[in-house]
């Protein structure tokens, strides 16, 4: 009955419950789990309906549970009701665990290896197990002569668990020696092995016997790595007389040392052999070495990479001959195909991400259609690491990726075409019939997907992508692929009566394919079918473009016309719809929010765009599908790589309306799949910050890298969520910093991309007063920076103005001249043109790359002279861990600066301090005249740092540093200073990027009028 339903359903019982109530529930067996205990667990209660499948399920449970090894349920109807008896065999369990002779290693540690505690179940098995895991927890220990016996606990029938350990000595390393070795040193090999003496002599190193046997193996592998193909290695054990103190012996028998005879390249087609061969470091006659080979084998894929060839086999052969000492190496080369880019997938991970798809697409320098550079790839993925806004941390999650996937259309193509050639092999042979629907149109390039650029989330039970939703008003929109066709509609796609666009209507009027093609700019054009053939696009504005989709959402594609229709997209409150209609002869999509409009392309007229959005009507011009020569597919000459990629002619390249790249027929296209991982980019902080050069400084700051000024909050939620002013990549700061010495208030603003283009914009106001030793300053003024970046390049060029009132005050000597001509308020206005190239893997605590800036600057005011400044900087990642972390670093800067002599003494050059010269007072190494600080029109200073981890965290480094220069009144080398020193980088997460530095040193040469200090210090800035 209906009423029977509901009650059933409310009360938690299944279709199968009867009316029987149950009478009463009865345990037998259980001798220490008390029946309440059983019972709390059970959905089946006395006075309830008797519902068999609650039954089953409850049994279930109570088998699942570590008390019972078998739970037997037994039912019968009485005059009361359901009678259930529950007959159950208790496991055993242990009452106690007991280590009986363990000295060396606590109970705890013992506990934890074994994994047997009390109120666990007894397992003969898991006693056996512990017993060698005690075993190996003492050898790995030293303990090589241990004996664990198990006194108790191998029986089923025993109550607890005793074991019996003989630990026997600790043997420690006390001295290693190699014997037979001539290619390598001692200490060399010493390098290449776990088992060495520790650096604290009276502890030791412990002796570990898997160590050895793996350390034998190192050894061997490391001479044939250089072509000691015949190296032996052996290695014997003497212990001292108390047996705690060993000496290692390591007998080498190293053997001939190959060399090679010829070097062989096979299948190559795209390059000249001889030009390969000449860029490759292992040559005829030079001796082997494993890691040269594998330098020149990723110097082969790169070379092919860099043309598209991404999926290029190359493999390395050797072959021994009989000539003792010598072989061939042989590089066996599979180009397979050209690749180019098909879509842009980005998956940003985290629970709520905000990160708008522009900030990722404007670092990644490859657009659909390009051809798939792996170069550019690895480049991409360096500057999404350093862009402030992604995890780059492999400890602290997933670091950038971009990985290549067969799009879903070539692989369909791939598929068929394997099909076919499957077919001609089994000799079957095409009638009259038509040809596939999925046949090669003759128009050369089709977009892989209607939607180019999309972003994606895993979805939540599957590996398959999910279209990430994120608020429409204030994203841009997805660049949409058009599509055109050849004979006749796709299946799934709409008859069409007419063009859209100018394109397609400049083929309408063509004579022949060829034509149509070069009338569209487009440099490849295959024979293809009869002229007049060509479908247009459909009328209907979703057809092919969803003009206003919710960012990051799935654009609307093509659909059948017996297809239900498309529901409207739905739109925020307070935002504008789009039109609800669009003309068939004109191209009539609205540009995506932010994005500039373009001029019309040559010979073709420019298309108006009503203003739906709230911007201003833009005008937008027709694809012009144009692009450089195309690469040449026959033999080209190797060094044409060493000089680097075609550049990008267009001034805006991330503009809206991209010359759209037209490749070859049939090219393959691949996907690129870009994993990210927000990284946390607010931070709010209430501080003391201490400076060697700056005094305490207290610090309220609101520091955002990952800021967004259209995302205006529509609501109280966007706050509490975090997405309000969130999201555009850009980075924004605001700061009062009171202080004894300095005294410093600060709003700026950096668009990187400003309206996703590659044009910067930087936007800053200040306030700063400083007390300096000879006299006491304040500056009242604000800067901007327009520029422009070659993103491929990793290139940019900024013009600057910086607009300053500077005021002079409290001169420790108003009758020196340099002071006295700047007392009082002076005007400062400086027009300068700065370029700089940025190569750095993390702008705080760079591990590899280089960064070079030059900059030249005209000033005007109260003074006029000129200034330029030159920064350069490299890093070289000498060795680092298996997972990428523990980067040991040697760091090399030089900057060198120049003046006009009518220069004031405010904006001269100085040295002295943390960011300049370690190991003497703030701006103490810089040009006097009667004991007061003057400064220079000449500045050269260097900088030589080694830096290597001190933690495995990475969170404390060590520095080992030589400062070197001098700062004079003209170009010289005069009063030339050298300082080393030592220091230590700590990385405090909720401090921000830049490290803690606190470095030590020593001036060692230099004038005798400097202000020396050795120990400086920093928190919070970068030098």
């Amino acid at each position: 009955m209906p009423g029977d339903n509901g009650r059933r359903a409310t009360s938690g019982l299944s279709e199968f419950a009867t009316d029987e109530l149950v009478a009463d529930i009865q345990v037998r067996g259980n001798q220490t789990v008390p029946a309440s205990r059983i019972l709390n667990q059970m959905q089946t209660r006395v006075g309830r309906p008797f519902d068999p499948r609650a039954l089953a399920g409850d049994i279930k449970k109570l088998a699942s549970l570590p008390y019972f090894v078998t739970v037997r349920p037994l039912h019968k109807s009485t005059e009361t009701g359901r009678v259930i008896i529950l007959e159950v065999v208790e496991r055993r369990t242990l009452r106690y665990v007991e280590y009986l002779g363990n000295e060396s290693i606590k109970e705890k540690k013992l506990a934890e290896a074994t994994g047997l505690t009390v109120g666990g179940a007894v397992d003969p098995y898991a006693v056996e197990e512990g017993k060698q895991k005690i075993a190996s927890l003492y050898r790995e220990n030293g303990f090589n002569r241990v004996h664990v016996e198990v006194v108790e606990g191998a029986d089923s029938k025993d109550q607890g668990v005793t074991y019996s350990i003989n630990e026997g000595p600790q043997e420690r390393i006390w001295t290693v020696v190699f014997e037979g070795n001539e290619f390598a040193s001692d200490g060399q090999l010493k390098t290449k092995i776990a088992s060495k003496p520790g650096i604290a002599w009276p502890m030791g190193s412990k002796l570990k016997r898997d160590a050895l046997e793996s350390d034998v193996d190192k050894l061997t592998d490391y001479y044939r790595s250089f072509g000691f193909f015949r190296a032996k290695v052996g290695r014997t054990v003497e212990l001292g007389e108390g047996g705690e103190w060993a000496t290692v012996h390591f007998a080498i028998s190293e053997g001939p040392r190959y060399s090679i005879r010829n070097v062989t390249i096979n299948g190559v087609e795209l390059f000249d052999t001889s030009s390969i061969r000449s860029g490759l470091k292992l040559t005829d006659g030079s001796p082997f070495e494993r890691g040269v080979q594998q330098q020149d084998v990723q110097w082969l894929r790169d070379l092919y990479g860099s043309r598209g060839y991404i999926y290029a086999d190359i493999r390395a052969e050797m072959l021994f001959l009989e000539e003792p000492g010598k072989i061939d190496l042989v590089y066996n080369v599979e180009e397979g195909e050209q690749w180019r880019v098909g879509r842009i997938l980005v998956n940003i991970r985290g629970e709520d991400s905000h990160t708008r798809l522009p900030v990722a697409i404007n670092r990644v320098g490859l657009r659909p259609g390009d051809i798939l550079d792996t170069r550019k790839l690895r480049d991409a993925e360096r500057r999404l690491g350093a862009a402030g806004v992604f995890n780059r941390n492999p400890q602290m999650g997933s670091v950038p990726t971009i990985t290549p996937e067969v799009s879903p259309e070539t692989r369909e193509r791939l598929a068929a075409e394997e099909k076919a050639e499957e077919a001609d092999r089994q000799g079957v042979f095409r009638g009259q019939n038509p040809a596939s629907p999925s046949a090669t149109p003759w128009t050369s390039y089709m977009p892989p997907t209607p939607s180019v650029y999309q972003i994606v989330k895993p979805a939540p039970t599957s590996e398959s992508y999910a279209v990430a939703k994120e608020p429409a008003p204030r994203q841009s929109i997805a660049i949409e692929a058009e599509v055109y066709r050849g004979q006749g509609p796709a299946a799934g796609y709409p008859a069409t009566t007419g063009a859209t666009s100018v394109y397609q209507m400049q083929q309408s009027v063509a004579n022949t394919p060829e034509e149509a093609l070069s009338r569209s700019g487009t440099p490849y054009a295959d024979q293809g079918q009869p002229a007049g053939n060509v479908f247009g696009a459909s009328t209907a504005p979703d057809a092919h473009y969803n003009p206003y989709p919710n960012y990051g959402g799935t654009t609307v594609g093509a659909t059948d016309p017996s297809a239900a229709p498309i529901a409207p997209t739905q739109y925020a409150e307070g935002y504008p719809a789009p039109p609800t209609a669009y003309p068939a002869t004109t191209n009539t999509l609205p540009p995506p929010q932010g994005y500039p409009a373009q001029p019309p392309a040559p010979g073709y007229p420019a298309t108006t765009t009503p203003s739906s959005t709230g911007y201003p009507a833009e005008t937008i011009a027709p694809p012009t599908y144009g692009q450089p020569a195309p690469p040449t597919y026959n033999s080209v000459g190797a060094d044409a790589y060493q000089a680097g990629s075609p550049v990008n002619t267009q001034l805006f390249p991330l503009g809206t309306n991209l010359t759209t790249p037209v490749p070859p027929p049939n090219d393959p296209f691949a996907d690129l799949v870009i994993n990210l991982e927000e990284t946390q980019t607010g931070r709010f902080m209430v501080g003391v910050a201490v400076n060697s050069d700056a005094g305490v400084v207290g610090q309220i700051s609101l520091d955002e890298q990952n800021f967004d000024w259209r995302a205006v909050p529509r609501s109280m939620q966007d706050v509490y969520d975090g997405n309000a002013f969130r999201g555009g990549g850009q980075h924004f700061r605001l700061e009062a910093a009171p202080g004894t010495q300095v005294q410093r208030y600060l709003a700026s603003w950096q668009e990187p991309y400003f309206l996703d283009t590659p044009i910067s914009l930087n936007l800053s106001g200040s306030y700063y007063e400083r007390r300096y030793d000879d006299w006491d300053e304040e500056r009242l003024g604000g800067r901007i920076g327009w520029g422009y970046q070659w993103v491929d390049r990793d290139l940019s060029g900024m013009v600057t103005y910086r607009g300053e009132n500077v005021k002079i005050f409290n001169p420790s000597d108003p009758t020196l001249p340099d002071y006295a001509e700047v007392l009082g308020d002076n005007s400062l206005h400086g027009f300068g043109l700065r370029l700089v190239n940025d190569k750095r893997d993390n702008p705080f605590l760079a591990t590899e790359g280089y960064y070079l800036s030059a900059s030249v600057e005209q000033v005007i005011g109260s003074f006029s002279y000129p200034r330029a400044e030159l920064d350069a900087r490299t890093y070289y990642l000498l060795k680092e861990r298996p997972d990428h972390t523990g980067r040991h670093v040697l760091t090399f800067q030089s900057r060198l600066g120049i003046t006009g002599s009518d220069t004031p003494v405010y904006d001269r050059f100085y040295a002295g301090g943390f960011s300049t010269m370690r190991g003497y007072d703030f701006r103490g190494a810089s040009p006097v005249i009667n004991g007061f600080e003057v400064g220079g029109d000449w500045m050269f200073l260097n900088t030589a740092e080694y830096m290597f981890p001190l933690s495995a965290d990475d969170m404390i480094h060590g520095v080992a540093f030589v400062d070197h220069g001098t700062v004079t009144p003209s170009a010289s080398l005069d009063d030339y200073r050298v300082a080393p020193g030592v220091g230590l980088r700590i990385l405090v997460p909720a401090m921000g990027p830049a490290p803690i530095a606190l470095d030590f040193a020593w001036p060692v040469a230099g004038p005798d009028f400097d202000d020396k200090r050795v120990f400086t210090f920093n928190i919070g800035f970068q030098r």
